[in-house]
């Protein structure tokens, strides 16, 4: 009964995962959602910043103008170029910090469950002698015992 009651109380309600996602639902809808859906309407009028209520519907035009430029395609494609590096820089300085910083460590090798010892492969400069000092699987902290 009491196994119950926890799983009961663990489970929570099928609107648990609603109520938590809903703050950030209703912020994103609010100050993301509203402002791009008035500039997509807004994107169809012609209209001054200086005087945003006198505005006219010219439907495709104000796009139709945006690709007919000769600048657009030379942004276009700078823009293209600057995505891609920043995401191929990001992923990849991120790998090889990841990498990095998994170098150092000592990996501890068994020859399998049952076989009597365990070997340590220690990388160059992986600091191993700090992990015998420490009594780690590599003599047992003493520098004169020898694994045998």
């Amino acid at each position: 009964m009491a196994k119950q009651a926890q799983a009961a109380r663990l489970e929570g309600s099928r609107w648990t995962p609603y109520i938590f996602i809903a703050p950030v639902a209703v912020y994103l809808l609010v100050f993301q959602g509203y402002p791009l859906l008035q500039e997509l309407i807004l994107s169809f009028t012609s209209t001054s910043l200086l005087s945003p209520s006198d505005h006219a519907f010219v439907g495709m035009r104000n796009y139709g103008d945006l690709v007919g430029t000769t600048d657009f395609h030379q942004v276009l494609l700078i823009t293209a170029i600057y995505t891609v590096a920043c995401v191929v820089l990001s992923i990849g300085l991120g790998l090889v910090a990841a990498l990095c910083r998994a170098q150092p460590q000592l990996r501890a090798n068994s020859a399998g469950p049952g076989s009597g010892g365990a070997a340590a492969v220690a990388q160059p400069g992986a600091g191993g002698s700090r992990r015998r000092a420490r009594g780690g699987r590599c003599g047992g902290g003493d520098p004169t015992h020898r694994a045998g």
